[in-house]
């Protein structure tokens, strides 16, 4: 893992912290989901696509030119309301300020864990195809900071 990634994520990680108390929040003209759900999908996605690493076999990976990868990682930008997260990473019941903390430290053991493995190791994304660990690395960036930008967008009418 690059120490710029790393750093970015740690980051994005302390932000979703910080938001956590907002779980229970909701703006519909946003999301039509609540600030919770936004948060524990991207922790779930973290956490799982950072086990798809740890499974992989470096040696079988191979590069292959993938178009929409390459503008929306150039743009460093998921468009809103375009994409359909699987199954496996959708909240499945009520969301807990215990549940997101316990996922947080999963998270973060598991981005301390990623430091370590080949770069080689990769992730099969639906839409983006393979991804190496740098490039899987820029896509949970990316991930991440869609979702926080939806909750920051949510939470700018919230009245204390």
């Amino acid at each position: 893992m690059t120490p710029q990634s790393h750093n970015a994520l740690d980051y994005m990680l302390d932000e979703i912290m910080d938001l956590v108390p907002n779980l229970s929040y909701q703006n519909k003209n946003v999301s039509t989901v609540s600030v919770g759900w936004h948060l524990d999908h991207a922790l779930k996605v973290i956490c799982k696509i950072i086990d798809a690493l740890e499974q992989s076999e470096p040696k079988a990976y191979r590069y292959k030119l993938n178009f929409m990868r390459m503008s929306l990682f150039t743009l460093k930008y998921i468009p809103r309301g375009k994409g359909k997260a699987p199954k496996v990473v959708l909240p499945t019941e009520a969301i807990t300020e215990e549940d997101l903390t316990k996922q947080l430290i999963e998270v973060r053991n598991a981005l301390e864990k990623a430091k370590h493995l080949p770069k080689n190791c990769h992730f099969n994304h639906f839409i983006f195809g393979c991804l190496s660990k740098k490039r899987t690395l820029l896509f949970l960036k990316i991930h991440t900071r869609h979702h926080l930008k939806i909750i920051y967008d949510m939470l700018k009418t919230k009245k204390p």
